[in-house]
């Protein structure tokens, strides 16, 4: 089983990345779908043991990392993009025809801030949320089977100092 890390639109926010690998200590590979990409770029080179795939939002430097990318994990073939290209907040159905004719069976996107994850012909589609507002996801990939789930990063106060946790959105 390997576990995926997804994030996307930091903005930022890039301590919350850190607060969400502290919360999946196990997780092999980290997705950030930009929007954010730059700040968390220092931060992301400097994991032992991890997998980076970070891809360029609207809101990045045009020289930064590609605008998407494909890689296959345990069999599962992940389009990875920020979204804004394949126009995610009128329809999600240029997504789904691009990460298929990539032949892609899982697409990560961003962009809209809002946690998803559908299907839409033949292709999974998985949309962490913002991670500014906390939110992210955990996809588990086992033998070519995907589980993924939502949570969001919440402050709570004890001893006059805000302590994080996970809430699990779905």
């Amino acid at each position: 089983m390997t576990r995926l890390l997804v994030v996307s639109d930091s903005h930022g926010a890039s301590w919350k990345l850190s607060d969400a690998l502290e919360f999946n200590p196990g997780a092999r590979w980290v997705f950030h779908l930009g929007d954010g990409e730059d700040e968390a770029d220092n931060y992301l080179s400097y994991l032992p043991g991890k997998l980076i795939c970070r891809v360029r939002g609207n809101g990045d430097s045009p020289y930064g990392p590609a605008l998407s990318d494909v890689v296959t994990i345990e069999g599962v073939t992940v389009y990875a993009c920020h979204g804004h290209m394949e126009g995610v907040k009128r329809s999600l159905d240029r997504l789904a025809f691009t990460a298929k004719s990539k032949g892609a069976s899982l697409a990560l996107f961003g962009h809209t801030h809002e946690p998803f994850f559908g299907e839409k012909n033949g292709v999974l589609l998985f949309n962490p949320g913002s991670l500014f507002s906390g939110s992210y996801g955990v996809i588990d990939v086992d033998k070519g089977e995907i589980t993924a789930k939502h949570y969001r990063l919440d402050c709570f106060f004890a001893a006059n100092t805000c302590k994080m946790r996970r809430v699990i959105l779905q």
